[in-house]
């Protein structure tokens, strides 16, 4: 998420990083990589998300995944909303969200600044009840993104996190997420495991 590289460096990175496709969002912002998977398709990719099909050829339904990178107010991410309500409840098989929604879900999901106001999570929360999606946690540190700003202006917020739906939890029982160290990025790394078939 939000590489800070142009898109055209795109390449030079498969090779450097050692995958064999790759592919960006719209506006750069989102970038997928992956290897030893023969079967996949774009099923819808813009400025906010890309949601990639997997397939192993066999009776199993085809998994989904999406890869968020929200826009930073609550109308720009109203398009958001709708892309996935649309994508959950038209797909069959299993479905994993995750990136960065730039939206916390409740005032204990930040720290520092002004009082969260709840009506700002309205929109995310009845995403995540219209879709049946369950936020999956994390191990780690509490807080995924800060302001870098100096102690008294400091600003800690969960911007980032991984949503499955039923069937996917079913498939995929060892899904973990653990927040990592950040390093010079304003965001934490978010690792998330699973393995495909």
């Amino acid at each position: 998420m939000e590489p800070m590289v142009g898109k055209e460096k795109i390449e030079g990175y498969i090779k450097f990083l050692g995958y064999q496709e790759c592919i960006f969002n719209d506006n750069g912002k989102i970038w997928c990589f992956w290897k030893n998977i023969s079967n996949t398709s774009i099923i819808a990719n813009d400025d906010q998300q890309i949601s990639i099909k997997i397939e192993n050829g066999s009776d199993n339904h085809p998994i989904i995944i999406t890869a968020i990178y929200g826009k930073c107010t609550a109308l720009e991410r109203r398009d958001l909303w709708s892309i996935l309500e649309n994508i959950s409840l038209n797909i069959n098989g299993p479905l994993c969200i995750g990136g960065d929604f730039n939206v916390i879900l409740d005032p204990g999901e930040k720290l520092g600044g002004k009082p969260h106001m709840m009506h700002r999570s309205l929109e995310f929360q009845n995403y995540m009840n219209n879709c049946s999606t369950t936020n999956i946690g994390y191990t780690g540190p509490k807080f995924t993104w800060c302001n870098n700003i100096g102690p008294r202006k400091r600003i800690w917020k969960r911007l980032d996190r991984v949503f499955i739906n039923d069937k996917w939890a079913k498939i995929f029982q060892n899904t973990t997420v653990r927040h990592l160290l950040r390093s010079s990025s304003d965001h934490r790394t978010t690792h998330e495991i699973f393995k495909l078939y």
